[in-house]
């Protein structure tokens, strides 16, 4: 079905290769079946009920470990791959005020871990006029103020829902590891944000089962953030959920430190704080992104402060960038800001 919605928006785009919406529409088909192409190879994307973002995130996490070099050189050898970016190139001519294509040039940056590609982007971002950035700022307030939770909770129960019918059947270890990954992340954000605790807990396991599975899954810090939720939700459920509607878990954290905030020091006391720490010291094999600096800040620990001073150039042109394409979100800017001060 894949394969036919490729050849149906070829067609349109010889009939109508002028025009933004048709070369967007097939430049991100071609992308996301590319992905789809290099993990098909892995697991069983079928069963997984895999669409587009999933199959992003999880070509991202698998990035960050032994599968690293493979999925590279597949994705660089997938004509659809290499000729999604020709169009994007394309579709930024025809909509200057995009910010499609400066997203998905970045994203390829950051995949190849290309400092001067990135470097690149930055520098055409600076030059662009008149950015609409209007739909990431909208979506960024819509989840901030609350006003789409109520859409975003029924999603999340779906997909958690459907992970569950997914996880009873018959799947191979892989497969099995990379649908609990994906549920995992829906379980912390609704325990996160509606304050259930047991939700966390949950997502937890999944993580950790994921990676007994399929060890280049393993993702510390994804645990550590969700044991900080835990803590600050049992310090204070409605006003921890309310700030983690704005920003990560560390970035909320570090603001209530530095405003000298009660709460800050009431998570920062519990008995379960030091377990951040456990699981942070875990991650050390892992690239530090500007969440994890936050937290190092915060634990004072040597192992993880050393591994956290590592964070590269690169992080630093990630949180540039996106600052400029989500203006709104103030994780990019203040994380801009941390990493020239560190």
């Amino acid at each position: 079905m894949l394969r036919e919605a490729e050849a149906f928006l070829e067609r349109a785009y010889r009939g109508a290769s002028d025009q933004p919406i048709v070369i967007a529409n097939l430049a991100s088909m071609l992308r996301t079946n590319a992905d789809l192409r290099v993990l098909a190879k892995r697991i069983n994307v079928g069963a997984m009920r895999l669409a587009g973002d999933d199959a992003m995130q999880l070509i991202n996490a698998l990035l960050n470990g032994p599968e690293r070099a493979p999925i590279l050189a597949e994705l660089a050898a997938d004509p659809g791959w290499r000729r999604s970016a020709e169009l994007f190139a394309q579709y930024a001519v025809l909509a200057p005020s995009s910010t499609l294509t400066y997203g998905d040039a970045m994203d390829r940056a950051l995949r190849t871990r290309d400092d001067v590609a990135a470097a690149a982007v930055l520098e055409q971002l600076h030059r662009a006029k008149s950015l609409d950035t209007s739909n990431a700022d909208a979506a960024y307030h819509r989840r901030a103020d609350g006003t789409g939770l109520a859409t975003e909770e029924v999603e999340i129960i779906g997909a958690i829902a459907r992970d569950t019918e997914i996880l009873a059947g018959k799947l191979d270890d892989r497969s099995r590891a990379a649908t609990l990954a994906r549920q995992a992340d829906y379980k912390a954000r609704y325990g996160t944000i509606w304050n259930q605790p047991g939700q966390l807990t949950a997502a937890i396991t999944n993580r950790t089962e994921a990676a007994k599975l399929w060890p280049a899954l393993t993702d510390e810090t994804s645990i550590a953030e969700a044991v900080l939720d835990q803590v600050g939700l049992g310090a204070d459920a409605s006003r921890w959920s309310k700030l983690r509607r704005e920003r990560g878990a560390a970035a909320t954290l570090a603001h209530l430190v530095a405003a000298k905030d009660p709460l800050a020091t009431k998570i920062r006391g519990t008995s379960t704080w030091p377990e951040i720490a456990k699981h942070l010291r875990a991650a050390v094999r892992q690239r530090p992104e500007v969440d994890d600096v936050w937290l190092a800040r915060l634990l004072d620990d040597p192992a993880i402060s050393a591994w956290a001073s590592k964070v590269d150039n690169l992080e630093r042109l990630r949180c540039e960038a996106f600052s400029i394409l989500t203006p709104a979100d103030p994780r990019w800017s203040e994380g801009l800001a941390l990493l020239a001060g560190k």
